[in-house]
C-alpha cells in the first residue's frame, strides 16, 4: 500500500507560490482556497458563482483574486490564466478543480421528446468535466512554460468514479476516467518542462452535491472537504509525487505506483515486458522520454 502522509513541513512549502483552481469558490474548492491561503499561498480563483467567489475573497481579507470563469469557454479560462500573470508575474500550480454532479434523466434512462422519440442525452457534464479539465491543462502548461523558471504543478480533481463503476451515473463515470487517462498521458510527456501531473481520487465527500445522496449513503464514513483539500494541497506541494493519483478515503493511499509495480501480476510477465518495450520505443521515436514516468518513485 502506498499512503501518503499529510506533512505539515512539506505544506508549508506552499508559501509564497502562486496556485490557481478552478471551481474554487464551493465545497471542495472553497475548502482548498482556505487551506491554501492559510499556508501563505497566493490564490487565484475562478468560478462561474459570483456571489460565493467574491464572499470567500472577503473572507481570506481580499487577498488572491476572484474572476467570474467559465471553464468551457476559453477566453474565459484564458482570461483567468492572464489575470493571474498579470498580478504575480508567474504561476506555481493549477488546480483544476471545476466539476459538476450527474443529475436525472440519467444517460440510460428512457427519455422522449414532444414527438415521442427518443431524447439526445444532455452531454453539457462532458464539456465541463472532461474538457474543461483540458482546457485548464493545455493553458497551464502554457503559463508554466512562461515563468522565469519554467515549471510547475498540475492537479487534476477526479474520483473514486476515475477507478470503479458508478452506476447510474454512467456520464459522470465516463468523465471521472477519462481524467485519469489525462494524468497517464499528460505524466509521460512533462517531465522535460519540469511539470509534475498528479490527480486526487475522493470517494464520497460532504458538500452541497453529497447532501442529495445523504440517505442513500446512511452511516457509511464521509470525508470532509477539509481531507480532500489537503490532498490537493499535498498533490501540489509535494516534489516526489508525479503522475500519482491520490484516493482518499479518510487517508490518502496512491493507486497509481502499486498497479506500476505488479503489472507482471495482472499482464503476465511476457505482456508487461511487450507493452513495456513497445511504449519505450514509441516514446522515443515522438521525442518523448523514454524511460517510464514512475520510475524514479519505484
Amino acid at each position: 500500500m502506498a499512503q501518503i502522509p499529510v506533512r505539515q513541513d512539506v505544506l508549508a512549502t506552499l508559501k509564497g507560490r502562486t496556485i490557481l483552481i478552478t471551481g474554487g469558490a464551493n465545497g471542495i474548492g472553497r475548502q482548498t482556497v482556505l487551506l491554501l491561503h492559510g499556508y501563505g499561498a497566493n490564490v487565484i480563483v475562478g468560478d462561474l458563482d459570483v456571489a460565493r467567489g467574491e464572499s470567500l475573497l472577503e473572507e481570506i481579507g481580499g487577498a488572491g483574486l476572484f474572476q467570474k470563469t467559465d471553464v468551457t469557454n476559453w477566453e474565459s479560462l484564458r482570461a483567468l490564466f492572464e489575470a493571474a500573470k498579470a498580478k504575480y508575474g508567474a504561476i506555481d500550480a493549477v488546480l483544476a478543480n471545476a466539476g459538476v454532479p450527474e443529475r436525472p434523466p440519467f444517460l440510460f434512462d428512457e427519455t422522449l421528446d414532444e414527438n415521442g422519440l427518443l431524447k439526445e442525452p444532455d452531454f453539457r457534464l462532458i464539456d465541463i468535466n472532461v474538457n474543461g479539465v483540458m482546457r485548464t491543462a493545455k493553458l497551464a502548461l502554457h503559463y508554466f512554460a512562461k515563468s522565469p523558471t519554467p515549471g510547475g504543478a498540475l492537479v487534476i480533481t477526479g474520483s473514486a468514479a476515475s477507478y470503479f463503476a458508478s452506476p447510474p451515473i454512467v456520464r459522470y463515470g465516463a468523465a471521472k476516467h477519462a481524467l485519469l487517462g489525462l494524468l497517464r498521458a499528460a505524466a509521460a510527456m512533462t517531465k522535460p518542462a519540469n511539470v509534475r501531473v498528479n490527480l486526487v481520487a475522493p470517494w464520497m465527500t460532504a458538500t452541497e452535491f453529497s447532501s442529495e445522496t445523504s440517505e442513500i449513503w446512511g452511516d457509511l464514513p464521509l470525508n470532509t472537504a477539509q481531507e480532500v483539500a489537503e490532498a490537493l494541497c499535498v498533490a501540489a506541494a509535494d516534489k516526489s509525487l508525479h503522475g500519482r493519483a491520490l484516493y482518499v478515503a479518510k487517508e490518502i493511499v496512491d493507486f497509481e505506483l502499486p498497479l506500476h509495480q505488479t503489472r507482471e501480476s495482472w499482464m503476465t510477465a511476457k505482456q508487461a515486458a511487450w507493452f513495456e518495450q513497445g511504449r519505450e520505443r514509441l516514446a522515443v521515436g515522438m521525442g518523448l522520454p523514454g524511460d517510464h514516468y514512475l520510475a524514479d518513485a519505484v
